[in-house]
């Protein structure tokens, strides 16, 4: 079962955040490589991943 997270508010501007609403809920997706020293969850965008920071977000149980 894949880990899921619910949008609190997301600062980020631009086409690739349109879907990340408040209350909308998402599925982590592993964190690239180059990245994994950042805070944050990683879910898809409108066509690609995108990091969410730690306090635009909460775990779905």
């Amino acid at each position: 079962m894949k880990q899921k997270i619910k949008i609190r508010r997301v600062n980020a501007v631009g086409e690739q955040f349109k879907d990340l609403t408040p209350n909308s809920i998402h599925d982590i997706i592993p964190t690239p490589k180059q990245y994994e020293h950042l805070d944050g969850v990683w879910v898809w965008g409108k066509t690609e991943a995108v990091r969410i920071l730690p306090k635009e977000y909460d775990y779905v149980k």
